[in-house]
Formats: structure tokens, sequence, C-alpha cells
């Protein structure tokens, strides 16, 4: 597969008109020139006189590289090879019971060479043994399941640290410094353990009852553990876990962390209503998650301002550098629902409407702070969500003998995935916080406003926006000082 498409927001060029990316004029801006070859092979080996009833196979290769361009000149490469190889192992029924083992394993060889690449060169490993049953109890369904995995990551040596190290809150680079060190990493190893246990009761015909609990851990990522460097995808600066980032003076200091990364591990209870009978059909959802050492990005109120070649930086260029995020790790308690509706209006049409809420509270240092997650619809891609949408459709089988069922569950997965890969869900943890007692509706209104131009700003880089915004900072830092002044001479 080839494929090349604009990167937006990305160009540093001057303002122009927004305008469709073409093979005549993608040279002009940012875009990226993608290449993936894939080789797989499945098998499948029916047995009747043993116990074993089927042998499921399934090897593949990818090759993938992403190219981000500029002006014709490749910028960042990222280039990843990987190898797969699963074998399940199906067995005849017995007792009633049904089930497969599995044995799977995978590894990869990821690199990222260039201006952008956050992370250094990282080779992982996983090999995972599970087991999976189920028996039906008349209309009670049992199902249950266990997994162990043995996860070993290995990055090479790397340097960590900033060219210019005065890269605070309040500074600019100068160019001219450079506090880089070497660092090698030892090999990363981890064994998560999973069990989890269902039933599914179908207490009257198109409906049923689902309840679900689940031990589950979770190695790291080698993005989560080893990166170090902006990450043009999120407009972040992103550190993992592997580090400490703390700030002496007007200077930002990254060393090793003195704890190493352990797995997360959560215990996770869910229950689902489902409607599937008729034209229409619901699947209503809740869940209680406690997930032990989460990771999460921690916003340190830093920011990394790139290097220019004039060697300065104005008052105001460090706001639109990129915040620094570190991967930590904390106890979270997480809570929610989904719901989803489904009516077949005609044999040609179906609408559906989809609604979840999430609530989660990370707990550090006896503190406790909220997870806000959310997804920016406005920053997709359309043209490349649109074929990518369409290539989707292409591949369902809308034959008289496929499964509607079997083509539903596909849909529904390959969607959320196409969502989640251009919108992806992003996390942020803030701490609850009431309203100071002077603010009122008229601040209220104006830092709104601040907002709306920051964001403009950021988003276009023109003159006309930077002013706006700067004059309106201007007035809500006035108003702020007055309205302290008057709510506190009162007191």
């Amino acid at each position: 597969m080839n494929r090349e498409y604009g990167i937006p927001g990305h160009s540093h060029g001057e303002e122009h008109a927004p305008h469709l990316t073409t093979s005549l004029d993608v040279d002009e801006g940012v875009y990226a020139k993608m290449q993936q070859d894939r080789w797989q092979v499945l098998g499948e080996y029916n047995f009747e006189q043993s116990f074993i009833s089927k042998v499921g196979t399934k090897f593949s290769y990818s090759d993938y590289q992403h190219q981000e361009i500029e002006s014709g000149l490749v910028g960042t490469t990222f280039t990843n090879k990987s190898t797969e190889a699963r074998v399940d192992l199906f067995h005849h029924d017995f007792s009633g019971w049904q089930g497969a083992w599995t044995l799977h394993y995978k590894s990869s060889d990821f690199k990222a060479m260039g201006e952008e690449a956050f992370s250094p060169p990282a080779k992982s490993e996983m090999f995972a043994a599970a087991w999976l049953e189920e028996k039906h109890f008349g209309p009670v369904l049992l199902q249950l399941g266990a997994r162990i995995e043995q996860v070993t990551i290995d990055a090479d040596d790397s340097l960590i640290g900033f060219e210019d190290s005065h890269q605070g809150q309040h500074s600019e680079p100068s160019g001219h410094d450079h506090h880089e060190t070497l660092i090698s990493f030892e090999q990363q190893s981890f064994t998560p353990i999973s069990a989890s246990a269902g039933l599914v009761w179908d207490y009257q015909p198109g409906y049923n009852l689902g309840l679900s609990v689940a031990f589950s851990q979770r190695a790291a990522t080698s993005g989560e553990l080893f990166s170090f460097g902006p990450h043009i995808g999120t407009n972040t600066f992103e550190v993992g876990a592997m580090f400490d980032v703390h700030q002496h003076g007007d200077e930002i200091h990254i060393e090793l962390a003195e704890q190493g990364p352990s797995v997360e591990t959560s215990l996770n209870l869910d229950v689902t209503l489902r409607k599937f009978k008729g034209d229409f059909g619901y699947v209503v959802s809740a869940f209680y998650n406690r997930i032990d050492d989460y990771y999460y990005q921690q916003d340190t109120g830093l920011f990394f301002v790139e290097d220019h070649a004039h060697g300065h930086a104005d008052e105001h260029e460090n706001e639109a550098g990129l915040p620094i995020l570190v991967y930590q790790q904390a106890d979270v308690e997480m809570y929610g629902a989904e719901a989803e509706f489904v009516y077949q209006v005609s044999s040609a049409v179906k609408t559906s409407l989809f609604a979840d809420y999430i609530r989660a509270k990370l707990i550090d240092n006896n503190e406790e702070y909220e997870i806000r997650s959310l997804r920016k619809p406005k920053e997709v891609d359309m043209k490349d969500f649109k074929v990518e949408f369409q290539e989707l459709c292409e591949n369902i089988d809308f034959s008289e003998d496929s499964n509607f069922a079997t083509n539903y569950r596909n849909f529904e997965s390959s969607s959320q995935k196409l969502i989640d890969k251009h919108a992806p869900m992003i996390t942020r943890k803030v701490r609850p916080q009431t309203n100071s007692p002077w603010i009122d509706a008229e601040f209220k209104r104006n830092r709104a406003i601040r907002r709306k131009y920051e964001k403009a700003w950021k988003r276009n880089n023109t003159a006309e926006n930077r002013t706006a915004y700067v004059n309106q900072r201007k007035l809500c830092a006035e108003m702020s000082i007055t309205k302290q002044q008057l709510y506190y001479s009162k007191l």
C-alpha cells in the first residue's frame, strides 16, 4: 500500500487560502508519504477423531514506512518491521465445555529518524499463552479466560537533554548551549497476567444481560517509556516514564527516574444489557475500573521552544511552544456508561446513535485529580478519513449468504479503530478547582474570548490573530487585578 496525504496545521510558510492537496501542489506544504508491505498466511486444519477439533494458524510480516516531508525534503522517517505468529487449538466438546488454547508471538523493530523523532529505536518481543472456555447452563452462558505474557523492550542508546536548557516558562533558547547526555537503557521486561469470568443470561428471546469481572495487567509501550522529543501528531513535547523532569531556576534538568516502570494492574466490572431482536436494538452498559500504576501524561507546566536561525525569540514566542508532558504512573478509579441505539429504517437504511460518559479520579499523594477525556473532531483530515472509510465499507460482505451479526461486529470494530486513529481520545489530568470569589460573569466571558483568540492564533499563525490574542490577554490581566482589588477591599 502506498499513499500520500497532506498534514493539516503544519505549514510553516505564508498563509494561503485553504485548498485540497493534490499531487501537483503537495510539495508546497507538509505532507506524509506512507508505504506498507504486508504478507499474511492463514491456515485451518480440522480433526474428527482426536481431542483437538481444529487448529487455526496465522503468520504475518509487515514492513511499514512513514515519511513527513516539507518542501520536498524528508524531515522525519518512521519505520516499523513486525512479525506475528499465532496458533489456536480448539478442542471438542468436553462435558459441555468448549474452548481453545492460544500461543501468540509478536515482535517489532521500530525506528524514528529525523527532526521530530520523539522516540529512540526500540525492539520489542511478546510471547503469550491464553486459555478460553465456555459452557451453557440452560439460558446462562459462562465464560472463563486467562492469559500470561512475557514482554521485553530493548531501546537503543539515546542523547537525552535540551540543546538549550533555559527553556522554562519565561525564557527563550539562546541557540548556543548544549546539555545532552548519552544514556544507555537496560532491557525492560514485564510479565502481565490476566484472568476474567463472565455470564450472559438470555432471559427472553432477543434480549440478554451480561456481567463480567476481569483482572488484567498491561505492559508499557516503548513510546510510554522512552519518548523524548516533539510529537507532531499531538503538538506536545513528550517525555517517557523512564525520565524525571524538574526545573532549577531557569534551567530544565532531565535524568533517569529512580523508580523503574511497572505493569498496569486493573480490576474491571461490567454490566451490559442488549436487545437484538426486531428493527430496534440497543446495547447499554455500565462499568467500574480500578487501575493501579496507570500510565498517563502529566503536564509539567514547562514549554519547549525550538531554536531559531536568528538566535532570539520575542516575549510571546514561548506561548506558541510545545507543552512538555511526562508519562507517569498513579492509581485511578474510573467509572462510566455507554449506550448505542440502532434502528433499521428499511432494508437499505439503518441509523444508529452512540453516547458514552466517563468519570475518572487520579489519586496521587493523597490528592484527588480528574482525568478528562475528549476528542478533537475539528482536527480530522476529512479527505483522508473519507478514503479510509470507503475502503472499510468496500470490505463488508453484502452477499445474501453473509452473516449480518458478523458483518455488524466487524464494521463496529473497524469503525471504532478508524475513529481512534483520526480523532484519538485525549486524556488530561486536572485538579478540581472552584472559581476564585472575585471571578464573575464578565471576567468569565472575556476569558472565554481570550481562549478563542489563542486557539485561532495557534491554528492560523497570522499577525491579525496574534494581535487579537495579545490585546485580549492584556485586557484579562488588567481586569483580574481590578476585580481582585475591588473584591478584597470590601472584606
